[in-house]
């Protein structure tokens, strides 16, 4: 079998699960498979936590490597951590207090390694980003550890806006799908993680596969960048090919490009 340099690194929403029907397509398993085959490692890169990967992504095939929210954490084939930086407190307190002075609904989610959490009962831009995706709401849990906390995201109308914690140099803030951002440290993104991870694999090529906003610096730093139909329209202007929708088997369509370009 061939060795290639690249690690084919893949999105988790809107890219290896249809966004619609919140299942893998049929042909996904096969196409990873035809990737493997051909020598290429292959790792998921996500803003989820790795308690927040469904199983049967997981189980889709042999992952060579994790990247897990937004690039702070990293895990091994086996789920072993290589590397996790937590959100310090005192800057969970300062979205917090932020969106107090702000004086606008707001639910706030706090992503762990054991799972995701609201900090309050949901507000309509909770319940309208769950439904969405097709995803129950996280439970509450009022009294957690900020200490745990990796990852959060911010709910609010989007008339009400987050340039608040945009200005903040702290974090890196990305805007969701609907009435949402991710909220992360700044100086991580799902690039900065896969280039933390890639000497794990002793590799320095990677192929990128998304579909969403926060896919766009890892888009932008990979040596090939694919795009699945269906997302975010500004990923367009950053891709080298652009597939079908996850529905219309758009991995093995991305999958049999890849091998037909033959990269090493």
């Amino acid at each position: 079998m061939k060795t290639r340099n690249h690690v084919i690194f893949f999105d988790v929403d809107g890219t290896l699960n249809d966004p619609v029907k919140q299942e893998v397509p049929a042909s996904v398993a096969g196409a990873l498979s035809l990737l493997k085959d051909a020598g290429y490692l292959l790792g998921i890169a996500t803003g989820r936590q790795m308690a927040g990967i469904p199983a049967d992504i997981k189980a889709l095939i042999q992952w060579n490597i994790y990247v897990c929210n937004n690039g702070q954490t990293i895990y091994d084939r086996n789920l072993q951590i290589l590397s996790c930086t937590h959100m310090p407190k005192e800057l969970v307190e300062k979205v917090i207090e932020s969106s107090e002075k702000k004086g606008c609904p707001y639910c706030l989610e706090v992503k762990t390694k054991d799972g995701m959490y609201l900090l309050d009962d949901p507000i309509n831009a909770v319940v309208v980003s769950y439904d969405f995706f097709n995803l129950p709401v996280p439970p509450i849990k009022k009294d957690i550890d900020l200490r745990e906390a990796i990852t959060l995201i911010m709910y609010r109308d989007k008339s009400d806006g987050f340039e608040d914690l945009a200005a903040m140099k702290e974090f890196s803030v990305v805007p969701g799908m609907v009435d949402y951002v991710d909220v992360g440290l700044a100086g991580f993104n799902k690039a900065s993680g896969i280039a933390r991870a890639l000497p794990f694999l002793s590799k320095n090529k990677y192929i990128a596969i998304g579909d969403s906003l926060n896919d766009i610096e890892m888009f932008d730093e990979s040596n090939i960048a694919i795009a699945l139909a269906g997302g975010a329209e500004e990923v367009k202007d950053h891709i080298d090919f652009l597939s079908a929708t996850p529905a219309d088997d758009g991995i093995l369509k991305a999958a049999e490009w890849i091998l037909s370009m033959d990269f090493d």
